[in-house]
């Protein structure tokens, strides 16, 4: 998920019933086999162009493939999409954030405040209420920093600190707030990376992690391994395979070039998937969501292949 402008998405979960969910949200996952396959989501940024024409009969074909979960990607859809997937069998588990700094003026002017609860412009207030009428439960931010809170651990560290400070207004309302990483998170700070600088510098009660696989894999990160080292941490995983196409580097632009390049259906490039959903599976992540950010046809036909694959895996977890 790479467009800072246009993936912006709302969710949350009313503070009556949420905080019970999110509870029963941990049973299950200390207890339920873990067949993946049987309760796999998409993103819905994979079908975004045929959402804007075709909505009702594209979740249609989504949900008859075996899909059973969704995560939005834009506030303005969550109206209308949230009754359409229920109605064809998809239950919508969140969505992403809009982005904190679309601007790195709106960083120095945050900074300049001597850093408030949100940006100017961020209406967590408004996004929280949004949540709390579509009964959401995972709340994901993947537009990263600004490139300005690069130059400086400190500055970086204050980033964290803003996402401290979101995730907790979250978990007021029973939301699990998500850090989704790219590829520049794994750039190296000294002997550490900045996505170390996130982990250890946030507090795990506010700030948990969806993993993208593909990202981290393209920033050189073994997936397997930080699903593992992250633990309880990891709330859900964005699946997707990695070609070979681009050598592996913290720094790969996330152009659209290197996304059609990078990014494949899921069991046709060069991931461990098996070993990746077994980590998956012993970090007790729940939600598995299937996202191809761009595909070479039809997008449906890239969710069914990638279905396809998992389900053929056969794994099950007691």
């Amino acid at each position: 998920m790479t467009d800072r402008l246009s993936r912006r998405v709302f969710l949350g979960r009313s503070a009556t019933s949420a905080m019970g969910g999110f509870l029963a949200l941990s049973a299950l996952s200390a207890t339920s086999q873990y067949k993946y396959a049987s309760r796999l989501g998409f993103q819905a940024y994979t079908v975004r162009d045929l959402l804007m024409t075709t909505a009702a009969s594209t979740l249609q074909r989504i949900s008859s493939i075996g899909y059973r979960e969704m995560e939005l990607y834009d506030p303005a859809h969550a109206v209308n999409l949230v009754p359409l997937a229920a109605a064809n069998g998809l239950h919508v588990v969140g969505s992403h954030l809009p982005d904190l700094f679309a601007t790195d003026r709106a960083w120095q002017d945050w900074r300049a405040a001597g850093e408030p609860a949100v940006p100017a412009g961020f209406d967590l207030d408004g996004i929280l209420a949004i949540a709390q009428h579509h009964s959401l439960f995972l709340l994901g931010y993947a537009s990263g920093a600004p490139k300005s809170a690069y130059s400086s651990e400190a500055d970086y560290r204050a980033f964290v600190r803003l996402l401290d400070r979101i995730g907790a207004r979250c978990r007021a309302v029973g939301a699990s707030f998500i850090y989704h990483n790219h590829c520049r998170e794994f750039e190296l700070i000294g002997s550490r990376t900045y996505f170390d600088v996130i982990a250890e510098n946030s507090d795990p009660e506010h700030v948990a992690f969806e993993v993208d696989v593909c990202w981290a894999a393209q920033a050189g990160v073994d997936p397997s391994a930080l699903i593992s080292n992250l633990g309880r941490r990891v709330l859900a995983i964005h699946l997707k395979d990695r070609s070979a196409a681009v050598d592996a580097s913290p720094l790969t632009e996330m152009s659209t070039e290197n996304e059609r390049r990078i990014v494949a259906e899921v069991g046709r490039g060069v991931l461990d998937i098996p070993g990746i959903l077994t980590a998956a599976h012993g970090a007790r992540v729940r939600n598995v969501i299937v996202e191809q950010d761009f595909t070479p046809a039809d997008p449906v036909a890239s969710l069914a292949a990638s279905y396809s694959y998992v389900r053929k895996l056969g794994l099950s977890y007691g």
